[in-house]
């Protein structure tokens, strides 16, 4: 082969290898651009994940925290201004508290009225504490005596004089049945001094005052019924068994087909009562107490009951368009 084709060859072959060369520098640097590329986006994608995580946290918190009085816009307010309105054409006191977050609203609340059947509430409360603090055994039974087979004692009035009846019977048929002679048992074998002392450690001040029921407010009455919320939660088991005592209770008009409600009824004369815990998606406590006995009771507590309902309900779907708009729009 001549020397100017051993020239040309290798002129070509350098060449193809310069060419090869930077075919190979250009793949590799694509793919290290590539590499930085995705790094980066990585980094990108895991900082928006971090950052939508934390307002979702932020939003969550926000739903399940504590009422804030700014959360009251125009529509929220109608609401309750409706509930007013219809409050105002009874003579009643009505206290609505969500329970998770604190919103709460009252109406007449320095009224004081007679306690009548709500006081076995308080029954209810003190056996109930004292047998979780190993002070009471629930199960002991007391003998019924001829003084106690009374009026309106749909359950003693079955049993026989001379028996003996546990203290657990008693509370529970005192709720359900609204047993007077069972509530006269119980307030006899407590102590008019255990039951009023017990009664004022937690926050009550009209406990029976007067007789052996009393008077109540509506602070009174949101003392009872947080305490019996609490004892229920404590036990799952025993606690279910005391939330249908109530849940079935006579004369219970809070309660809907669709919604349970733990309530007791209190009622005497002109006087008629309805207290108690509403568990509804988001519980929350009602107590709805009037001089309106003497006509429809049943109506007047189911028309305050379903406009509270309403007020209950704008309150959480407000809540969440606060919550969105504080979480998301200010982020």
């Amino acid at each position: 082969m001549s020397r100017k084709k051993r020239r040309k060859l290798k002129k070509s072959a350098n060449k193809i290898l310069i060419l090869f060369v930077l075919v190979i520098t250009v793949i590799i640097g694509y793919r290290v651009v590539k590499i930085n590329k995705n790094n980066i986006f990585q980094e990108v994608t895991q900082e928006n994940k971090e950052k939508e995580d934390k307002l979702y946290s932020e939003y969550t918190t926000c739903l399940t925290g504590k009422y804030q009085e700014d959360e009251v816009n125009e529509v929220l307010q109608n609401k309750i201004d409706e509930l007013t309105n219809l409050l105002s054409k009874y003579q009643v006191s009505v206290g609505y508290e969500d329970i998770m977050t604190g919103f709460k609203y009252t109406y007449n609340s320095k009224t004081i009225y007679y306690a009548a059947s709500t006081i076995k509430v308080l029954d209810a409360i003190y056996a109930i504490d004292k047998y979780y603090n190993g002070e009471l055994d629930i199960n002991e039974k007391i003998l019924f005596r001829a003084i106690y087979n009374i009026p309106n004692s749909p359950f003693l009035n079955k049993q026989k004089v001379g028996s003996y009846i546990s203290i657990k019977d008693l509370v529970k048929n005192a709720i359900m049945l609204s047993d007077n002679g069972a509530h006269m048992m119980l307030y006899d074998y407590f102590g008019y001094k255990n039951l009023k002392s017990y009664a004022n450690n937690l926050g009550a001040t009209n406990t029976l005052v007067g007789d052996q029921y009393g008077n109540i407010s509506l602070n009174d009455a949101m003392v009872y019924i947080k305490k019996l919320y609490e004892l229920i939660n404590k036990d799952e088991i025993f606690g279910e068994e005391i939330k249908s005592w109530f849940t079935e209770s006579d004369e219970n008009y809070i309660k809907t087909d669709t919604i349970k409600a733990a309530v007791k009824y209190g009622g005497y004369n002109e006087y008629f009562h309805n207290i108690g815990i509403v568990y509804d998606t988001n519980p929350y406590y009602l107590i709805i107490l009037s001089t309106n006995g003497n006509g429809k009771t049943a109506n007047m507590v189911q028309e305050i009951s379903a406009k509270v309902q309403e007020l209950h309900e704008l309150f959480y779907s407000n809540r969440q368009e606060y919550c969105t708009f504080k979480v998301y729009n200010h982020s």
